[in-house]
C-alpha cells in the first residue's frame, strides 16, 4: 500500500452515526462496527483519494481472481442473477475497477457495449493494447461521461476498498439510465467467518480492505442512495480463509450431503463468505 494520511474517525465513515463499537483491536488499529448501518471499518481511515491508494498490490496486468477458471465464472454468474432486473433496455455495460479487462472481453462476446475503469495505470494499459477495450484511468469520479449513460454498473471486489464510498455510489447512480441497475460484490464482513476469526480476518485482508459490508449495511445503503434492493445475497463457506487459518483439511474432509446443507444453512442466515448485492435505479 502506498504512504497516506490517515485521520481518527469519531463517526461512521458511510452513514456519519456516532455510535460505534469496538469491533476488535489490531496491532496497528482499532475496527469499529457503526450500531447504524453495521459498517465495519479500519480506524484510523485513509483520508486521499481511492485511485492512490493499493498501487503496489493491484498494478499487474495478470488479475486471477477475473479469469473463468477462478472467481471469473462465480462474477459471470452474479451477472446473470443480476441481469434479471434489468428494466431500461439498454445493453451499455461499465466495469468499475475492471483490472485488466478479462471480464469485459466476455461481456463484449455476449452482445454488451462495454467501458472499463481502474485506478492502477499497468492493467489499463494491458486492457487497451491487448484487449483493445475503451478503459479509463483514475477512479469513478473522474469518468468525463454523461448522466444516465450506462444501463448496467459491475463492481466486482471493489467498495471495501472505497476511501469516499457514498460519493463514489452517488456518480455511479448519476451514470445509471433510469431502470438500470448496479452489481456489486464484495467479501461479507458479517459472514461466519468474520465474526469467529477476528484477528485472523484482520491478517489475511487488511493488506487491501478498509471496510467491511454486511446484508445490513448495503439495504441500509441502497436507501441513503435512493436505490431500489433487488437482491442481497451470501454465498459461499469461506475455504480460502479456512485454508490460510490452518483448518481446510478438516472441513474438506467432511463430504456429502452435510456440506451441502452447511452452505445452505449458512447462505439462508446470511452469513456465507461473499455478499452480493443488485440495486436498480427508479424510472
Amino acid at each position: 500500500m502506498v504512504s497516506m494520511d490517515f485521520q481518527v474517525k469519531d463517526q461512521c465513515v458511510l452513514c456519519g452515526a456516532r455510535t460505534l463499537s469496538l469491533w476488535f483491536q489490531g496491532k496497528e488499529e482499532v475496527w469499529n462496527s457503526c450500531d447504524r448501518c453495521g459498517l465495519r471499518f479500519v480506524n484510523p481511515w485513509p483520508v486521499v483519494p481511492a485511485k492512490t491508494l493499493y498501487t503496489d498490490i493491484f498494478d499487474t496486468p495478470v488479475d486471477t481472481s477475473h479469469t473463468p477458471d477462478t472467481r471469473g465464472t462465480e462474477l459471470e454468474q452474479s451477472f446473470e442473477y443480476a441481469v434479471l432486473h434489468l428494466r431500461s433496455g439498454g445493453n451499455r455495460l461499465l466495469d468499475v475497477g475492471c483490472h485488466n479487462g478479462s471480464f469485459l472481453v466476455r461481456m463484449r462476446q455476449r452482445g454488451w457495449e462495454v467501458v472499463g475503469i481502474d485506478a492502477s495505470i499497468k492493467p489499463v494499459e494491458y486492457a487497451r493494447r491487448v484487449h483493445r477495450l475503451k478503459v479509463y484511468h483514475g477512479g469513478v469520479e473522474d469518468l468525463p461521461l454523461d448522466i444516465g449513460c450506462f444501463d448496467m454498473i459491475t463492481i466486482w471486489e471493489i467498495v471495501e476498498h472505497m476511501t469516499t464510498p457514498l460519493k463514489s455510489l452517488e456518480t455511479v447512480k448519476r451514470l445509471l439510465s433510469p431502470g438500470g441497475i448496479v452489481a456489486i460484490s464484495m467479501p461479507n464482513g458479517r459472514s461466519w467467518v468474520a465474526n469467529a476469526a477476528k484477528e485472523a480476518w484482520e491478517k489475511i485482508y487488511r493488506k487491501d480492505h478498509i471496510a467491511l459490508y454486511s446484508p445490513k449495511t448495503v439495504r441500509y445503503l441502497g436507501k441513503m442512495l435512493s436505490l431500489e434492493t433487488c437482491q442481497v445475497r451470501t454465498e459461499g463457506i469461506g475455504l480460502e480463509t479456512i485454508r490460510q487459518l490452518g483448518g481446510v483439511n478438516r472441513f474438506l474432509a467432511w463430504k456429502g450431503w452435510p456440506w451441502k446443507l452447511l452452505h445452505k444453512g449458512i447462505c439462508i442466515l446470511e452469513l456465507g463468505a461473499w455478499l452480493y448485492v443488485t440495486f436498480r435505479k427508479p424510472k
